[in-house]
């Protein structure tokens, strides 16, 4: 009899201890990818500011930056949501319903796509910028 109430208690503990590490994972990680996004953003405006239009690919390199920070922005937005909606998620986990959030999913799913679709514009405009270096100057 104790063996089986030891067994139960190991699940318990193992499963409090594995879903604190999977919800502090997620919260690190999302608060590492706003991190990038603000630092992206500001290099990025910084950047834009700073440049000098002489062409139409100088003018295409910034329409494709601007791009990039609004795709960041909306990144950096999903994942405030995302810290919002995890209060709620929690709260739901501590009153015994550990079903999955589908918006949290969702806005998960988002967060990922918008930045890396920022991250293509960004990577585009970096290799127009490579080519003219090259070829034109």
């Amino acid at each position: 009899m104790a063996d089986k109430e030891w067994e139960l208690f190991e699940k318990e503990e193992l499963h409090k201890t594995a879903l604190n590490a999977f919800v502090n994972n997620q919260i690190t990680s999302d608060r590492l990818l706003l991190g990038i996004n603000i630092a992206s953003i500001g290099f990025i405006s910084k950047f834009i500011l700073d440049m000098e239009i002489y062409d139409v690919f100088d003018k295409s390199i910034i329409y494709l930056l601007l791009f990039s920070v609004l795709f960041l922005v909306i990144s950096s937005y999903k994942i405030l949501k995302i810290f919002d909606r995890n209060k709620i998620y929690l709260q739901n986990i501590l009153k015994g319903n550990t079903e999955n959030d589908i918006i949290l999913d969702k806005l998960d799913k988002q967060k990922i796509n918008s930045f890396s679709i920022g991250m293509i514009f960004f990577f585009i405009a970096l290799i127009i910028i490579g080519i003219k270096k090259l070829y034109w100057e």
